[in-house]
């Protein structure tokens, strides 16, 4: 499931298309999408869906889509309110005039508002659910015929969940369509406010005092324990609601009223429901440094918001990688706790990584390259790739194999997801070698269509 960013990005996106373009580019005309494995047997040979091109559906079609491999729980793409018999005469989607008039943004999903004679009948909403990298991709008319619709969808890199084509323009969802293993990158530099900068840098200089080698028995209020690095900006959301109650057990009861009262809140209210879990906690101590939060969120009383830098650590953590501007406390490190006996905790062990290692798990290191690069959709799914040309010429391609651009463009883009590829693979040599240049080129031959495949 896509994250918050994600949604945001792709509404602001399709908002964004239907300010600047007039009503009349804006008119359904068509609804595109591409075959699944299982479909491309049930089309004749010789259609576009079963050469593997994305392909416009009759008013009849009963191709259904959803995240989920249930066909109960998957709905149909063409609007039911419009559809057809099958074997009744079809009937054009663009005869009913629906405008694109209004997106919509809900937790999980995106609607896209259309309404029936060009904006002056009634409204027809569709809900678009973002699956597994999913995102909204906005195509001119010719970088949908002249790349999208001449690439099949094993070569072009991405498929085409469902689209809608206007006058002008195409909106389509674009996904990979299979579940893939989940890789995380890490990014250079991580952005944040000077106040967690400066929470983050006296942390440091405690966890740098602790002679190494010895044990460290840190307790709450202790002198030289160090202090929770925390930013109430990164779950302001939660904090200001009502039912969470959130507050007093972070911040603890006075600091928390105090900081309420100033940030115009009102006092958390405890309700019975919650009760009995607050009582076991002893919200009169905290381990935060309560002289640094002189308000609540930055932003308010002119404080500045995210305007700092600093550089992330990665850690192994049982097989994974996880990414911290924080530092592990020492291994020799155990915390006071009463009725305790003082003695080291049972861990996993955690490994913190050299800077090569890191170098190559950043995520400015993989996005060049689409063959290693599964984050997500704001940064993987469609998203075009920009390929330097000689003389510094730079053009985008839409998608990969993308038959718009001179072959040499195409080829390059070829040679560098294969050395791409050396690389995550431990290999030192960056260069191809010389057969391996010839299966590229073969590739490049092998998913090569015909130039006039233009889909009307």
């Amino acid at each position: 499931m896509p994250k918050t960013k994600e949604f945001r990005t792709d509404f602001v996106h399709i908002e964004f298309f239907i300010s600047e373009t007039p009503d009349k580019d804006r008119v359904l005309q068509d609804i595109y999408v591409d075959a699944t494995g299982p479909e491309l047997s049930s089309h004749p040979p010789g259609s576009l869906a079963a050469a593997g091109h994305v392909y416009p559906l009759e008013s009849s079609s009963q191709v259904k889509r959803g995240g989920t491999t249930s066909e109960e729980k998957k709905t149909l793409v063409y609007p039911p309110k419009y559809a057809t018999a099958v074997g009744a005469p079809k009937v054009p989607i663009s005869l009913h005039s629906l405008l694109l008039a209004e997106v919509d943004l809900l937790p999980r999903a995106l609607i896209l508002c259309f309404q029936e004679k060009r904006g002056q009948g009634p409204s027809y909403w569709c809900q678009i659910q973002l699956c597994t990298h999913t995102n909204a991709q906005i195509y001119s008319m010719d970088e949908w015929k002249n790349a999208i619709c001449k690439v099949d969808r094993s070569a072009r890199g991405f498929k085409v969940g469902f689209a809608f084509k206007f006058q002008t323009h195409v909106l389509a969802f674009v996904t990979i369509d299979i579940l893939v293993q989940l890789m995380v990158y890490g990014k250079d530099c991580s952005n944040h406010s000077h106040r967690f900068k400066r929470l983050l840098s006296q942390y440091k200089s405690c966890i740098d005092s602790h002679p190494s080698g010895t044990l460290w028995v840190h307790k709450h209020g202790a002198p030289g324990a160090p202090y929770d690095v925390f930013e109430p900006d990164y779950i302001q959301q939660a904090l200001v609601h009502n039912d969470l109650l959130l507050g007093a057990l972070i911040f603890g009861d006075d600091a928390w009223k105090h900081l309420c009262t100033k940030a115009g809140l009102e006092m958390d209210e405890i309700k019975p429901n919650t009760r009995s879990i607050l009582v076991l906690v002893d919200r009169s101590k905290t381990w935060l440094q309560l002289e640094a939060y002189d308000v609540l969120f930055n932003g308010s009383s002119g404080h500045q918001g995210m305007t700092s830098w600093s550089r992330p650590y990665v850690y192994r953590i049982s097989k994974s990688n996880v990414w911290s501007v924080i530092p592990v406390y020492p291994k020799l490190s155990i915390p006071d706790i009463p009725d305790r006996p003082c003695q080291p905790l049972p861990g996993v062990e955690v490994e913190l990584l050299d800077n090569d290692t890191r170098s190559s798990l950043l995520l400015q290191n993989v996005t060049q390259h689409w063959e290693v690069y599964t984050v997500g959709p704001l940064d993987f799914c469609g998203v075009a790739q920009i390929i330097t040309g000689p003389g510094g010429k730079k053009i985008v391609m839409a998608c990969k194999m993308d038959p718009w651009h001179p072959e040499y463009y195409v080829q390059k883009h070829i040679l560098s997801a294969a050395t791409a590829k050396l690389r995550r693979n431990g290999r030192e040599k960056k260069v191809l070698i010389k057969k391996q240049r010839q299966l590229s080129s073969r590739k490049f031959h092998a998913n090569k269509v015909p130039l006039d495949w233009i889909i009307g």
